[in-house]
């Protein structure tokens, strides 16, 4: 503001009593009582007066001459202006003047938000955040907030808004990182009534929660493990990880069990799952009934046999003269070999056979873009492998892997012909070249690996309603090592998720990819485990792996008569687990990656269907129970599943229910497009509440499970969810059922 002077002359002036502030240029500052004497009322321009006498003195004579409205601004105390918003908060006594006038500088004394504006431009966090609502979920992340210690009184300052809030006392603390640490159950007393910490674990407490959860599971010997709810517990991914290195790095597979596996597999990665998978010894499966139907014969070696053969190959690493699964398997060299030449008899649409996975493709070919990836060699236990990690990155599992028998014998020249020509391979019709079998599905192209650059330009241009990848990098890793334990652990996985990668990046060359259906299929599969070489082969027989050309009286041999199994000219196969020959040999002279014969894991192969999205249906799940309060009861589930892929892995969480409170899992599958009643036992039904109206306790929770083993998912117990408690009366800790 300015003021007229009786000789026209206009001045304004800023009083500035603490001689704190910084003069601005335009100013002309005042500081002594000459330079007073010299400026005010005599010059025009803007005066800046320091120092309390000068302020007081200019201020007086302003009033007497009635010249107030000079003055632009009074300069307040730092120290003042800080505690009108400090509050009841004081003011560090260490705090000098000019440290207050530098915080007192970056904060809007006019702002309503002034403490949390300075807060927003100090700290990682916006603006919104410092002026939210109280919640668990806001105090979760302030308490990870790190504010430098020179700044904590402004925080302090902050905090008071929420003292009256139900959470208040807990904004309230002087020590925010022993609040985390009580929240976590690192330290004493914990916090139960705040729940769960919802946020991840914070970086600089990470160490500690590693090495407490360390502890915890050495000295409950992973016991700990059955009492937490891993959908809700703090840190349940960095937990899992925990109990994974000391399972499996530490060599304590006797702490691992079905629920604790299922409880941790989430949070692994697929190579994870499949190494604990591998430790936890399976039932031994039963031999196969010659009279098994096909359908039998798949299930049984998909869920009996291959865990029980990966589990002995790796856990027990048994010699192959010592493993029993080697027994089991020639039960099944036995009954593929009576039942194959029915099976060939089959339509191919309606086929247990591996030509049936062209029939599905060219189906799906008339309505999307389709990838087709063969995969050479790729077994069920692999291929379980890769679908993991591709829906790990994304893609979702349309129809879950269906298993098929491989075209005989499991080579490639017969079986991917097979495959493709959607013949067996009887003379008449079978020749060595993929290409004309490919060329008889009639649509799209068929890129081998050194067709990879074609096969991404042809996805990018839309060329084709089918893209047929055909890969052998999987098979030709098997065929170029010599120690079977490396490349199963180390190598293999590292291949399997260099081909997904590769179909990954395929599929987004394609301008819709959402659109594009993915198929995985296999030609044939690999012996599991090493193979001893067959000793005396029939000097009449040409060795190709674990098959030979021409006829043998050997009974160590199964002979697929060329009339019998549609073949060119009579093979032989050795029974056992022996081979012939191989690529490459191992010290002791084992072969690794050889194929050709007749044992499940070189015949039972299959397909899935994956895509970029997928909308799934709801599950439903319906509970009833009964039982004497304090006795044992039963629960009855009935799980409607509208989905086209399996519900595996299931585990019941029910919070009226002691034992199911962290989880209880469930034997059993929800198949595909189905309802299915599981029977769940309990060991101790609770006793109704004091003053209940009828028998009937409600009951609250939610099923978790996974789709088709890989996609984890879960479905609250519907509303009607109850149990019937057999009770006459209980109060005051006297129950009559007891008289």
């Amino acid at each position: 503001m300015t003021i007229a002077m009786s000789d026209d002359r206009l001045f304004s002036v800023v009083l500035d009593p603490t001689e704190l502030y910084d003069i601005p240029a335009e100013y002309t500052p005042i500081s002594t009582e000459v330079e007073w004497l010299e400026h005010v009322g005599i010059t025009s321009n803007p005066l800046w007066i320091r120092g309390e006498f000068l302020y007081k003195w200019t201020r007086e004579w302003l009033r007497v001459w009635n010249r107030t409205d000079a003055i632009v601004e009074i300069k307040q105390p730092p120290r003042d202006l800080l505690a009108e918003l400090f509050k009841n908060v004081p003011i560090p006594e260490q705090w000098s003047d000019r440290d207050c006038l530098e915080f007192a500088s970056q904060i809007d004394p006019y702002s309503p938000n002034a403490i949390a504006c300075f807060l927003a431009k100090i700290s990682d966090r916006d603006l919104d955040f410092w002026s939210s609502q109280a919640s668990v979920e806001h105090l979760a992340e302030w308490l990870c907030i790190t504010i430098p210690e020179r700044y904590r009184p402004f925080e302090k300052v902050w905090q008071q808004q929420y003292e009256s809030e139900t959470l208040g006392r807990y904004y309230q603390t002087e020590n925010k990182v022993q609040l985390l640490r009580q929240w976590l159950k690192l330290a004493d007393p914990p916090l139960a009534e705040l729940g769960n910490y919802p946020q991840s674990i914070p970086e600089f407490l990470q160490d500690e929660f590693n090495h407490h959860w360390e502890r915890q599971i050495y000295r409950s010997e992973a016991a700990i493990l059955d009492t937490l709810n891993f959908g809700e517990e703090a840190g349940s991914d960095r937990i899992s990880q925990i109990a994974y290195r000391i399972i499996c790095e530490k060599q304590h597979g006797e702490y691992l069990t079905r629920e604790r596996l299922h409880k941790i597999e989430a949070y692994l990665n697929p190579e994870q799952r499949d190494e604990l998978r591998s430790l936890q010894a399976p039932p031994q499966p039963e031999p196969l009934d010659p009279d098994a139907t096909p359908e039998e014969v798949l299930n049984w070696t998909i869920n009996e046999y291959l865990p029980f053969r990966r589990w002995e190959t790796i856990a027990t690493e048994q010699s192959p003269d010592r493993r029993t699964s080697d027994r089991l398997a020639v039960s099944f060299v036995e009954w593929i070999y009576q039942h194959y030449p029915q099976l060939k008899i089959t339509p191919v649409a309606d086929s247990f056979l591996n030509y049936n996975v062209t029939h599905i493709v060219r189906e799906l070919a008339q309505n999307y873009p389709v990838l087709w990836v063969v995969i050479d060699g790729l077994g069920w236990l692999d291929h379980q492998f890769l679908v993991e990690y591709l829906t790990a990155r994304d893609l979702h599992l349309e129809t879950a892997i269906v298993p098929r028998f491989s075209i005989l014998p499991t080579t490639t020249e017969f079986a991917k012909w097979g495959l493709y020509a959607q013949l067996t391979p009887r003379s008449q019709d079978w020749d060595d070249n993929i290409d004309r079998a490919f060329a008889t599905i009639g649509v799209g192209q068929r890129y081998t690996d050194r067709q990879e650059s074609k096969l991404k330009d042809d996805l990018s241009k839309n060329t084709h309603r089918l893209y047929c990848w055909d890969t052998v990098e999987l098979d030709k890793l098997y065929h170029q090592n010599q120690d079977w334990q490396l490349v199963y652990q180390t190598k293999r996985p590292n291949r399997l998720r260099e081909i997904g990668d590769r179909l990954i990046f395929y599929l987004q060359q394609y301008p819709e990819k959402e659109q594009v259906k993915i198929v995985i299929s296999s030609d044939h599969g690999q012996l599991f485990g090493g193979s001893s070489k067959y000793q005396d082969c029939p000097t009449n027989l040409e060795p190709r792996g674990r098959m030979a050309k021409g006829k043998t009286d050997d009974p160590k041999f199964l002979v697929l008569s060329g009339d019998r199994f549609d073949l060119p000219y009579d093979i032989s196969v050795v029974k056992g687990s022996e081979s012939l020959n191989g690529f490459n040999y191992s010290q002791n002279q084992a072969i690794i990656g050889s194929h050709g014969g007749l044992f499940p894991e070189e015949v039972v192969i299959g397909y899935s269907v994956l895509s970029c999205q997928i909308r799934r249906s709801p599950i439903f799940v319906n509970c009833r129970g009964q039982g004497k309060a304090q006795e044992s009861g039963t629960l009855h589930l009935s799980i409607k599943n509208p989905n086209p892929v399996p519900l595996t892995d299931l585990c019941l969480y029910v919070n009226e229910l002691e034992e199911c409170k962290q989880g209880k899992a469930i034997n059993g599958t929800v198949s595909a497009n189905s309802t299915t009643s599981l029977t769940v036992c309990i060991d101790r039904c609770p006793e109704l509440p004091p003053n209940a109206s009828d028998r009937r306790l409600a009951l609250s929770g939610r099923l978790d499970f996974k789709y088709a083993n890989v996609e984890s998912a879960s479905s609250v117990l519907d509303s009607e969810a109850a149990i019937a408690i057999e009770q006459i009366f209980s109060s005051g800790g006297i129950n009559l059922d007891d008289f």
